[in-house]
Formats: C-alpha cells, sequence, structure tokens
C-alpha cells in the first residue's frame, strides 16, 4: 500500500489531521494549516507509548496515535476539539506553544476546517485505521496521560491560565452556574472534572473521603449563594441546601460524592437558566438562540443567521420578534453583555480585552453599550462585583466544613 497516498486520502475524506513519525521525525503531514501542533504535542509525550493510544490537553485538544506494524513507524491523528473553537481556547492554546496573539483568528480557521470530535469518535477513527493497516479487530485504546514541558508555557495570555490551576476551574465553574450556562457546564465539568479529577483537593490515606466531602459540602453552600445572586427564589434554594447536605452525608464512596458533585452543579445551573431563557421553545427560536450563544466571540447579525440558517432574513426577524417580544440585534447584545459581565466577574482580561473578544467595534461603543444594559460601566460592574465577591470568599472560608445534622438549620440560615 502507498502509505502516503492512503493518508492524504483518508484525511480528505473525514477531515482529521494525520501525519506520520519515525520516532520523533515527522515523515508526512496532512492538515488544512501547519501550526506543528502534532510535532509539540508529540514530543512532549513519554517516550515509551501504548501500540493505540489517546490523550487531551488541559484546553481540550484531543488526539490519538498507533504504530505500523511492519515499519513500527506512528500515525498521528489530530490534534481536533469537540466543539468550536473560543477566542479564549485559542489564546490558551498559543499560549502553550510560544505563538503570538496574532496567530488567533488562523488558529480558529484551522480548527473550523477540521472535523470536530469526542473522544469515542476519535477511538473509531484509532481503531478503523488499526484494522486496515495492521489488521487488528477492535484492540482496546490505551488513555495516555500528558503534560505541557514548562518550556512551552508564555504568559502572554489570558490570566485564566497563569492563575493555580484550582482556582481557574472553580470560578469557571462559578460563572456557568449564576449565568445559567448548561451546555458549557457540561463540557467543562466533562473535559476538566470527570476525565482528569483534578478540582476535588484529595488527601491521601483515611483523610481522602473525609476531605472530599467537606469540600462538596462547602461548594453547595457557595453555589447556593451564587444561584440566589442570580434571581433563584430563597426558599426552594434553601431546600436544595438541605437536601444536598443530607444526601452528600450519606455517600459511602468517592465515586458516589463525584457523581454527587455534578448532580449539584448541574442542578443549580438549569435552575439559574430557567429563570432567564427565553419566552418561546419554538424550534426556530432555539436555533437563532443556539447560533448567538455559539458565536458569542464573533461578530453576528441577522443577516449572518439567515444565511446560515437558510432562512430569509426578514422571516426570521419577524418570527423571533413574535415570540420573543425581542428584536434579534437586541438580544445579540443582550447576550454578549451577559458574556461581558461573567468575563468581568470572574475572568481578569481588561475591560478592553473583553470589548475587543467580544466583537465590538471600538473601546467607547462597547461601554455604551454595557451602559445602556446595565446602568453602569464596565469598569464600575466590575468593582460592585469584586466587592460582593470578598464577601463569597468570606462566606466559602466559613463553611467549608462539614456541618453536622443538628448544625442544618445554621447554615441554612447563613446562606
Amino acid at each position: 500500500m502507498n502509505i502516503k497516498l492512503f493518508l492524504e486520502r483518508y484525511y480528505r475524506a473525514v477531515r482529521l489531521p494525520i501525519c506520520l513519525f519515525r520516532e520523533k521525525e515527522l515523515l508526512h503531514m496532512f492538515s488544512p494549516q501547519n501550526f506543528n501542533l502534532p510535532l509539540i504535542l508529540v514530543t512532549t509525550l513519554p517516550e515509551s507509548l501504548p501500540e493505540l493510544w489517546c490523550s487531551s490537553t488541559p484546553e481540550t485538544m484531543l488526539f490519538g496515535g498507533l504504530y505500523l506494524k511492519e515499519t513500527n513507524e506512528m500515525l498521528f491523528l489530530g490534534p481536533v476539539l469537540p466543539l468550536e473553537c473560543s477566542l479564549r481556547q485559542a489564546d490558551a492554546i498559543l499560549s502553550r506553544i510560544g505563538r503570538s496573539s496574532k496567530d488567533r483568528e488562523p488558529l480558529i480557521k484551522y480548527f473550523s476546517s477540521t472535523i470536530r470530535s469526542d473522544i469515542p469518535t476519535l477511538h473509531e477513527n484509532l481503531q478503523f485505521l488499526d484494522f486496515i493497516l495492521n489488521g487488528e479487530s477492535d484492540r482496546p485504546v490505551t488513555s495516555v496521560s500528558f503534560r505541557w514541558e514548562k518550556l512551552l508555557l508564555t504568559q502572554e495570555f489570558s490570566p485564566v491560565y497563569t492563575e493555580p490551576q484550582n482556582n481557574w476551574i472553580e470560578n469557571s465553574l462559578l460563572s456557568y452556574v449564576k449565568y445559567g450556562q448548561l451546555e458549557e457546564l457540561n463540557t467543562f465539568l466533562n473535559d476538566h472534572v470527570l476525565r482528569t479529577q483534578n478540582l476535588l483537593p484529595l488527601a491521601e490515606g483515611p483523610e481522602r473521603l473525609k476531605m472530599m466531602r467537606n469540600y462538596i459540602l462547602g461548594a453547595n453552600m457557595l453555589v447556593a449563594h451564587i444561584a440566589m445572586s442570580s434571581g433563584l427564589e430563597q426558599t426552594y434554594c434553601l431546600q436544595l441546601v438541605s437536601d444536598f447536605i443530607q444526601t452528600i452525608q450519606n455517600a459511602c464512596t468517592e465515586t458516589d460524592l463525584a457523581h454527587i458533585f455534578v448532580r449539584l452543579m448541574r442542578e443549580y445551573t438549569i435552575q439559574v437558566r430557567d429563570l432567564i431563557r427565553l419566552p418561546s421553545r419554538s424550534p426556530l427560536v432555539l436555533q437563532i438562540n443556539s447560533y448567538i450563544r455559539a458565536h458569542i466571540y464573533q461578530k453576528t447579525t441577522p443577516t449572518n443567521i439567515a444565511t446560515s440558517l437558510q432562512k430569509n432574513c426578514s422571516y426570521l426577524c419577524s418570527c423571533f420578534k413574535k415570540e420573543t417580544g425581542k428584536t434579534i440585534s437586541s438580544y445579540i447584545q443582550e447576550c454578549k453583555i451577559q458574556e461581558a459581565k461573567r468575563l468581568l466577574e470572574f475572568g481578569s482580561q481588561s475591560v478592553v480585552e473583553i470589548g475587543e473578544m467580544l466583537n465590538f467595534s471600538s473601546p467607547s461603543y462597547f461601554c455604551s453599550i454595557f451602559r445602556k444594559w446595565e446602568g453602569m460601566t464596565p469598569s464600575e460592574f466590575r468593582k460592585k462585583s469584586q466587592q460582593d465577591g470578598a464577601r463569597s470568599v468570606l462566606f466559602h472560608t466559613k463553611h467549608n466544613t462539614a456541618p453536622t445534622s443538628k448544625d442544618n438549620m445554621s447554615v441554612n440560615g447563613a446562606v
């Protein structure tokens, strides 16, 4: 078999970047644009790899590989992303590989021209190639841990990736709860909590389960506080707190506690989402909403949306206005300001950077629109949220220990 021709045609068919390595030497690469990502990732992997393997980076880049029996050369698949590449995600990847922010748009285009893939899909592609090239049927794919080499790190981009890992994860989770972003929360939980298990500060030995229980009890209190600040009714919220305290205290294993933590985060987020969701559930309105949310960091107009959905723009605007009482343009602004508030409150990008990320034409226009929606400037909003955040930190510290059942009433009251 002409391996080079096969790889070229395979790439054209599935749009999954693929390379061929002999040890660490790159022989062939089939990819929409060369950012040297495969070469960088390969050189950062362990020296010894399984015959069939996959891995991922903290930025959710997925990739994998297999060895060819006849030559012992390695096929490398990826990297790919499970979802559309965001500006924030692009910045994180570029900072890891020492590239400048000028490469942000080309990197996003790179990922947009490749297939989106989750881990099961990547496994299927690896096993298919293993069958075609090695004659192996359904060999298991081994997960390989990945760590960025420190030499690749830069400090140019968002402090999200230069803060301590747990702080970034906790802030991200709280931001998704407060703004009712369920889809983003689910993806984040899968990529940074369930799969990597790097959130919970676990000790070794007999204290391990106790620490995990205490951490989740504290999280329950803090997340309830965040949900109520977003408008969740107090009596209902306190009942949720009480129910979760009982469930957490009754859990017997780490696995049970991990599932409770995920359920807890999702439940509060769902409740907040239902408070702020659009009044209409028509399929067309849901499609428009999904498009706006997915392209929140890009320039979005009713014309863009109509083209993407293959609808007449006037018809689209008329239906949306009739169903929701809002114009599409107004709703786009509303969504962008909501995301700006989340970034101002939980991130540390400057006001100018946030305006640029959200594709406002100028800092002054961003401030003007923000003031129209919130009655204050972005800087004033950040200052206010930081003052509120200081109270949340005190609250979190005070209640980050396991309450006994007789303490439940005083704990609930403290929320």
